[in-house]
């Protein structure tokens, strides 16, 4: 899939009405202070296609430590231009800040996670099924908020869809075959 469809930021906690929807990096910093949100444009999956596997994987230029991501569905529009801590878009406000209110913002369980320990190294989530739902039906496609889990306080960036290196930016890679 290519860049066009491909929406993300991420929010903080320390900087609650800020947008970072242009950034060329999004923030994830344990401790819930810094999250990112991304959804990419599956439209272009032929309606009626079996979704065989899905993966999301994201670059990340900047961090250390081991640390767990989660990624979540997200169950609600935002907007990329006005989302931040507080708001989904403008006057839509979080049902709790940074897009953590449970069965209204997000879903309770991450549907997939991984591990990493350091810069130069790809974030890889298995999506299948989250994909399927979504081609299925785009109206439930509101992307993924991904959130880490650390033992120490530590913040990771990772490469957005506006990275100035267009290798490091986010992938979703789907192999489906006919209905």
């Amino acid at each position: 899939m290519g860049y066009t469809g491909t929406t993300d930021a991420s929010i903080s906690a320390w900087n609650p009405d800020g947008n970072s929807g242009n950034a060329g990096e999004m923030a994830v910093r344990s401790s819930n202070l810094k999250s990112a949100l991304i959804r990419f444009d599956v439209s272009v999956v032929p309606a009626g296609a079996v979704i065989l596997d899905a993966k999301l994987q994201l670059y990340v230029p900047d961090g250390s430590g081991v640390v767990k991501f989660q990624a979540y569905q997200v169950l609600r529009p935002w907007d990329e231009g006005q989302v931040t801590w507080t708001v989904a878009r403008s006057g839509d406000p979080w049902g709790l800040p940074g897009c953590d209110r449970v069965g209204i913002d997000r879903a309770a369980n991450p549907v997939a996670e991984d591990t990493v320990s350091g810069s130069g190294m790809w974030v890889e989530f298995p999506v299948t099924e989250l994909v399927a739902a979504w081609v299925g039906d785009a109206r439930t496609n509101h992307g993924l908020l991904v959130k880490m889990v650390a033992d120490a306080s530590t913040e990771y960036q990772l490469a957005s869809s506006e990275h100035w290196k267009t290798d490091r930016r986010p992938k979703l890679s789907i192999v489906y075959g006919a209905p």
